[in-house]
């Protein structure tokens, strides 16, 4: 390799780390979780208060420290309780085998957002 190589191989790494940088700095922190199962809304609740949710006995997701993770579920593969706590919005868990979703939103209202027909 050349001289020229290595210049634009060290550019794109710093350019790839000041946006990894970038990203992590900006993350706004959430406020809820709305957790749905196999699509339907199941319950929204606030990260500011610590609490364990039975999921219909299939899911325990626990929300503590202003994070939510998933301590226990029924499923064989595990994946959704070893996947990392989440708290920035847009974080999700994701149960397949039960269809439970637990996501983060900056969101406090608990009224639907209002669509095109509804105005």
């Amino acid at each position: 390799m050349k001289r020229n190589d290595y210049l634009l191989a060290g550019a794109i790494c710093l350019a790839a780390a000041a946006f990894w940088v970038f990203q992590i700095l900006n993350q706004n922190a959430g406020a809820q979780v709305t957790v749905k199962i196999d699509g339907e809304e199941y319950g929204m609740y606030s990260l500011d208060k610590d609490q364990e949710i039975a999921v219909r006995n299939k899911n325990l997701l626990v929300i503590q420290s202003k994070k939510a993770y998933m301590k226990w579920a029924d499923c064989k593969d595990q994946l959704c309780v070893h996947q990392k706590a989440i708290a920035a919005d847009g974080d999700t868990i994701v149960c397949l085998p039960n269809k439970v979703i637990a996501e983060v939103s900056e969101e406090t209202h608990t009224f639907p957002k209002a669509d095109a027909v509804a105005q």
